[in-house]
């Protein structure tokens, strides 16, 4: 390295491929810098809410432009002179840097983002540091403090890094703030955002004067990908965007959203809450008080189904040539934009899987929101992403201690975004809405219900509202499941309507097989549970929300009975409604969410009262003897399930809305019993040691901001190892073909054209399911490096550490014409079997 002056106008920043495909020198990093500047400044312009609350500090534009100077360092210009074709070039580039030709980078020389921070720290303090140290979207350990390591290159290198800063401050302005008194949620927004400049930055191609790029240049280059300011029709009413009138429960949530803040709305299942909601958020985003709307949903599958939704609303709102079309945000949701997004021709600058959340109106999963919050790269993308819009979460009661307290602290940090969160629920208990408010535990709020409870401007408020939809649900205690299977069967030879759920999929496919045997074809029936094809499952769920919606209530008067059996799939999601339920005993906010598919339209003409037997042993069985709740107690706490049918035994009827309040608190009482028996004692202990283990693994995952942790952190807890199974009629390594289940062969020839390798990898998508490890064949799948080859464009093949052998995380199976299943060395799997009535059966 010379001893000599270093020259930071000729330090490389990118390299550019040539018409002749090689490699040579592009941007430089001074061209880059003020490139990155500039569109933060542009982007900011599009968010003029996000100005006035403050989230574009003096001095954003400085902090964006000098994410890149520690590339003005001999490691990396090194590295990137190395990567030229041109030796010549190499040589005069160096030269001109005064970098000396032999020089050669020791192990250890840490990453130009490490040295950003080292290089800054001194100058504008820890916290804008800390912002360029993790542009590339954080790191393992902290960097160090002081530019002057001989290893960053020592003396002069420092100085020409800081006369860079000098360049960029005049260009941007001197006015950088220290941002000691900023919070984590704003730190992070000025991360992403100088993330987002520099990922629009890197795009940009200079004319061959390689002159710094115009402001006009980056703003089409920002328009383009995306960023823009949307027109509103002012002065639509309720009616205009739904064509029906709101109910009462709509009015109190739309009364309630008048600036940003948390808002509840509480209200029974089939009440409008998502109309509600968006009409909310319209009025937000017409008022020039949010930026945008993300959706949060349990899963992909009701992800899909808001979208739709969600596209139909914006459709209404936004003035004629402003159509943009709502963002699917999960984790193949691109596969899903390609084939169905209505006008889709090409991949947008959102569509990669880092950006999906910046879209300004999306549905997707709750945890591609949660990502802002873990311990996780680029997380601080999302929340930039997030801010300023109107985040719906819905369905928010049904999130175990572990997902509850990462959507507690997106919460905390959405306010300070100046976003509007709405959250939805029909059983929420009271403890979680002071958590979700950020209240003391203490705070007494009213046991009305329905009702909105919001916190804005400080301030806590509740709203309580009539119900639009009042019913009293008989009870019947069933601890004979085979008299309530008699029961189940008269009642469909009565013509009625059943809905069978079980708490496991293996208990749900027992029934049902039962109800086949007894019944055989006079009776219609139909199973639903997680382990059938994904096409199997679309076509089924297709049927039954035909026949148990209101399309089909015409054909259910016709007096032909129906047996629908499933698990927890069918508690939410689907619009299904029941004449009479059966349910296996299960914690009282999903007893409710069950109850809710009962009578669940308004049919003048519909006889008797809404029953619902719930399937459990006696009390004092379960005393005795805890365990015989398996297998329910698999999958949910013995002691919920003990609490649920202490309060739930002695009820013989439920008055719907008015008692949910009141028998949640009831079941979820955690005050110290002082006689309960010896057995129950245990219970609660193993529930106590599971919220505090759910506890810890939260507060661990949600970590500094930027900081990386070395395992994967994610938004769900699961201590159960599963595993993704697909299943075929006949792979053709030699064509590179799979023939599916319905006959049809398809390719999987790599192409280019992003429609075709989308449409190819939903059909692999539809046949797969996701199992138990202990579900699943341990030697069945026998990839090796050609099936990886061969499948790895299209789907994602995990290697499963789980697994002895070379079996990768995803096991294929071949399915002959009847329902028995092969390994693809042609051995029969004795345990499992496939059918379309019953999906995939595994006798362990």
């Amino acid at each position: 390295m010379s001893n000599n002056s270093i020259s930071y106008e000729n330090c490389l920043a990118k390299t550019e491929i040539s018409e002749n495909g090689q490699k040579r020198a592009g941007m430089t990093v001074l061209q880059h810098c003020v490139s990155s500047g500039m569109v933060a400044t542009c982007i900011a312009e599009k968010f003029p809410y996000l100005q006035r609350a403050g989230l574009f500090p003096d001095g954003y534009s400085l902090i964006a432009a000098l994410h890149d100077v520690g590339k003005v360092s001999p490691a990396f210009q090194y590295k990137i002179l190395s990567a030229l074709d041109d030796e010549e070039e190499r040589m005069a580039i160096s030269r001109l840097i005064g970098l000396d030709p032999s020089y050669h980078p020791r192990n250890g020389t840490p990453a130009h983002m490490a040295v950003s921070y080292s290089a800054l720290y001194e100058r504008y303090g820890e916290c804008v540091a800390h912002i360029e140290g993790i542009h590339h979207g954080g790191y393992e350990n902290e960097p160090s403090e002081s530019g002057m390591n001989e290893v960053d290159g020592g003396e002069a290198w420092q100085e020409s890094r800081m006369l860079l800063a000098d360049r960029l401050e005049e260009t941007f302005g001197k006015n950088i703030p220290s941002l000691s008194y900023a919070t984590g949620s704003q730190i992070k927004f000025l991360a992403g955002l100088t993330i987002v400049s520099d990922w629009l930055s890197s795009s940009i191609t200079l004319d061959n004067e390689k002159g710094n790029a115009s402001l006009e240049l980056i703003r089409h280059k920002v328009e383009s990908a995306g960023f823009r300011r949307h027109e509103y029709v002012q002065g639509l009413s309720f009616e205009d965007i739904f064509s029906f009138s709101p109910r009462p429960e709509q009015l109190a949530l739309i009364g309630a959203v008048e600036r940003p803040g948390v808002y509840i709305l509480e209200a029974g299942t089939g009440s409008g809450k998502t109309e509600a909601a968006l009409y909310a958020a319209y009025r937000m985003l017409s008022s020039g008080f949010a930026e945008g709307v993300y959706f949060a949903l349990p899963t992909a599958f009701t992800s899909k189904q808001i979208h739709k939704r969600l596209d139909a609303f914006l459709d209404r709102i936004l003035v004629d040539g402003d159509r943009t079309g709502a963002k699917l945000v999960f984790s193949n949701s691109f596969l899903y934009s390609c084939v169905f997004e209505k006008g889709f021709t090409e991949p947008s600058w959102f569509d990669s899987r880092k950006r999906q959340i910046l879209a300004p109106f999306a549905a997707g999963t709750i945890d591609q929101a949660l990502m802002s919050v873990l311990r996780v790269r680029h997380s601080v993308v999302r929340t930039f992403g997030l801010a300023g819009k109107v985040v719906i979460i819905d369905e928010v009661h049904s999130y175990d201690t572990y997902t509850g307290n990462l959507i507690r602290r997106l919460v905390e940090e959405l306010v300070q975004l100046g976003a509007t969160v709405l959250i939805l629920s029909a059983t929420l208990r009271q403890k979680a809405r002071n958590e979700l408010l950020n209240l003391p535990s203490d705070h007494v709020l009213s046991s009305s219900y329905p009702c909105v409870t919001s916190f804005a401007d400080s301030k806590c408020s509740e709203r309580s509202c009539d119900s639009s939809f009042m019913r009293t649900v008989i009870i019947e205690h069933e601890d004979d499941d085979m008299k309530a299977f008699d029961k189940a069967v008269d009642d469909a030879y009565d013509g009625k309507f059943v809905l069978w759920i079980e708490n496991t999929v293996d208990e749900a496919q027992k029934a049902y097989g039962r109800f086949l045997a007894r019944c055989g074809n006079e009776i219609r029936m139909e199973l639903l549970h997680s382990r059938f094809l994904g096409s199997d499952r679309a076509k089924k769920e297709s049927l039954v929300t035909r026949l148990w919606g209101n399309e089909g209530w015409s054909e259910r008067k016709a007096g032909n009975g129906f047996i629908l059996v499933g698990t927890q799939i069918l508690e939410q999601s689907l619009d299904i409604d029941a004449d009479v339920l059966y349910t296996r005993l299960a914690p009282a906010d999903m007893l409710f969410q069950r109850m809710g598919r009962l009578w669940r339209h308004d049919h003048a003409d519909r006889k008797g009262q809404p029953v619902c037997h719930v399937l459990h042993p006696p009390l004092a069985s379960v005393i005795d003897n805890p365990d015989i709740l398996a297998p329910s107690s698999y999958v949910y706490l013995p002691y919920v399930l003990y609490r649920t049918l202490s309060v739930f035994a002695s009820i013989s009827a439920v008055s719907i809305p008015d008692d949910i309040r009141s028998l949640l608190e009831a079941v979820y009482d955690d005050s110290f019993i002082a006689d309960e028996p010896e057995t129950v004692k245990k219970m609660r202990r193993e529930l106590i040691e599971h919220r505090e283990k759910l506890e810890s693994l939260s507060s661990r995952a949600i970590g500094f901001v930027g900081q990386i942790m070395s395992d994967i952190m994610m938004p769900r807890y699961s201590d159960m190892k599963t595993r993704r199974v697909m299943i075929l009629s006949s792979v053709n390594l030699t064509e590179k073909s799979v023939t599916l289940l319905d006959g049809e062969k398809v390719s999987l020839a790599f192409t280019s054209d992003p429609g075709q390798r989308a449409l190819v990898s939903l059909k692999l998508e539809d046949n797969m399911f996701t199992v138990p490890a202990s579900r699943c064949p341990q030697y069945a799948s026998a990839f090796n490096d050609a099936m990886k080859e061969m499948f790895s464009p299209f789907i994602y093949i995990p290697e499963d550490r789980t697994v002895e052998g070379d079996n990768a995380g995803l096991c294929i199976l071949i399915k002959d014409e009847g329902r028995k299943l092969f390994d693809l060395s042609g051995n029969k799997i004795e345990k499992a079997c496939y059918s379309q009535k019953m999906g995939y059966t595994f006798i362990k």
